[in-house]
């Protein structure tokens, strides 16, 4: 580990939403079938991370997204500020 910036999970995702850079989806979503199709299309677009809520048969929240783009892993290994590229 890089840095002790984020101590877990649930911290980066805190910044990230204090960044604006975290959708969250709190429809009930298929784990399988339409939080990845909806993963895809928002990893095409350069989207933010996102995080669904409520996933059908799932008793724990799902993110996704969080490597992307370079500027957020930067941030999640060194806790170096960084502007996402549609921020630019």
């Amino acid at each position: 580990m890089a840095d002790a910036t984020y101590p877990d999970l649930r911290a980066f995702l805190d910044q990230l939403r204090r960044d604006g850079d975290l959708a969250i989806v709190e429809a009930p979503v298929d784990a399988h079938l339409e939080a990845a199709e909806i993963h895809r299309r928002v990893i095409a677009a350069g989207g933010p991370a996102l995080l669904f809520t409520n996933v059908r048969d799932r008793d724990f929240p799902l993110a996704t997204n969080l490597s992307r783009p370079s500027c957020r892993r930067r941030r999640a290994s060194s806790g170096a500020p960084a502007t996402s590229p549609a921020r630019r």
